[in-house]
C-alpha cells in the first residue's frame, strides 16, 4: 500500500519554520549588537587599552597640547612631524612614512558629550601601521602612544567629539 502525498503546505512547513529560525537569530543578533551599553560606573577608569606593539602613556585629562594644523592644509610641517591633523569629526590622514620607532600625540574633548559621560574617540592605522590602535571614552582626554615598527600607512580617527588632535612624530 502506498501512502499518498502530502499537500504542498504541509510540505513545506519544515522550509518556513527553518526560515522563520534564521529571521529571529539575525533579529537577536541585531538587537544585542545595537543596544545601548551600559552607563559606566563612577570612579571606573574610562579607558579601553590600546593594541599592537606599543607601550602607551596615557596622561590625565588637561590642558590641549598646542595647536595642531588641519588636515587640509599645505603647510609645512615641523621637523619631526610625520603627519598631524585636527578635527571635530573623523578623518582619514594621506599616507605618510615613518622609521622604526615614533609616537602617536593625541588629545580630544567631548564636552558637548558631558551629560551623557562622554563621548568616542578612536584612532586607528591601516598599512603598516595596522597594529596602531587608540580607543577612548570619555570627555576629554589625552595621551602618546609609543609605536615600534615603521613603514607606509596612514591613521584613521572616528570621533564624536567636539576637538581632536592627532600628531604623528619621529623620535
Amino acid at each position: 500500500m502506498e501512502v499518498p502525498k502530502p499537500p504542498w503546505y504541509r510540505r513545506f512547513g519544515v522550509v518556513v519554520v527553518a526560515a522563520n529560525l534564521v529571521v529571529a537569530a539575525v533579529l537577536v543578533v541585531a538587537v544585542v549588537a545595537l543596544w545601548p551599553r551600559a552607563p559606566q560606573r563612577p570612579g571606573a577608569p574610562a579607558t579601553t587599552p590600546g593594541v599592537g606593539r606599543h607601550a602607551e602613556q596615557v596622561v590625565p585629562g588637561g590642558p590641549e597640547p598646542a595647536a595642531v594644523l588641519p588636515t587640509s592644509t599645505r603647510a609645512r610641517l615641523a621637523p619631526g612631524v610625520l603627519w598631524q591633523g585636527r578635527g571635530s569629526a573623523g578623518a582619514v590622514a594621506g599616507r605618510f612614512a615613518a622609521p622604526g620607532r615614533w609616537r602617536v600625540v593625541w588629545s580630544f574633548n567631548c564636552q558637548s558629550f558631558a551629560k551623557y559621560g562622554g563621548g568616542n574617540f578612536k584612532l586607528s592605522g591601516a598599512g603598516d601601521f595596522a597594529e596602531v590602535s587608540v580607543q577612548r571614552f570619555g570627555v576629554r582626554g589625552r595621551g602618546v602612544l609609543q609605536v615600534t615598527g615603521g613603514g607606509r600607512g596612514r591613521l584613521t580617527i572616528e570621533s564624536v567629539c567636539d576637538r581632536w588632535t592627532v600628531k604623528a612624530v619621529a623620535p
